[in-house]
Formats: C-alpha cells, structure tokens, sequence
C-alpha cells in the first residue's frame, strides 16, 4: 500500500503546484498511452506467420494435369491443331447464315452504337 500512496502523495503534491484540470487531463493521456501499449502487446502476441507459397517454375513440357472437381464435356479437348478452314460438317453444325431481321437488328443496334459515339459532333 505504500506504493499507492506514494502515487497519491506525488499526485496531491502536482496537483498544488498546477491546476487540476492540468493534472486530470495529464492523467488521462498517461491512462490512455498504457492502454495503447497493452494493445500493442497482445496484437503482436497474437500474429500468425504467413506460411510462404512454394513457387514451381512452369515447364511446357509437363504433362497436363486437368481439375479434380470441375466434369469436363465430351466436346473439351486439352489441345487440338488449328485447322485452315472449316469442314463441311463443321459448317453445317456452327455456321448460319443471316436473315434479313438479323442484319435489320445488327444495322440498328451498330446505328445506335455509332450515334453514342459521335454525339452532337460537328
């Protein structure tokens, strides 16, 4: 206890040389400091380590290795050799050929874009 009041007696002692308010305000930022350093204790107690990522250079030589979780479709190939033009087949499967009310559509959705652009322009 003669810790205790010892703090009193330097405190009693400040306090009759200064104002109290002067204290007071004194006190509380050294209160406010010691919380700080607590803080500042048990936030760099608690950190983890971030565990370092094991970098592997690529090598296009690998062996490709698809995803575990993801179901590949039938039509999936991991590569394939580009092909000049189209088989007739091909064709038949992904290419049609535009009607009148597409290019009508296709002209007026371009007219809108071109108009957004220019604006007002002279």
């Amino acid at each position: 206890m003669d810790f205790l009041d010892n703090i009193k007696d330097a405190y009693d002692n400040l306090a009759a040389k200064t104002s109290r308010l002067a204290v007071t305000i004194l006190g509380i930022i050294l209160l406010l400091f010691v919380c700080a350093l607590i803080a500042l204790g048990v936030h760099s107690c608690n950190q983890k380590k971030i565990a370092e990522v094991k970098r592997e250079d690529f090598n296009t030589e690998d062996e490709f290795i698809p995803p575990s979780n993801i179901k590949l479709t039938e039509d999936y190939y991991f590569s394939r050799e580009p092909k000049e033009s189209w088989s007739q087949e091909e064709i038949e499967k992904w290419f049609s050929n535009p009607n009148t009310v597409n290019m009508n559509e296709l002209k007026q959705a371009n007219d809108v874009l071109v108009d957004e652009i220019i604006g007002a322009a002279p």
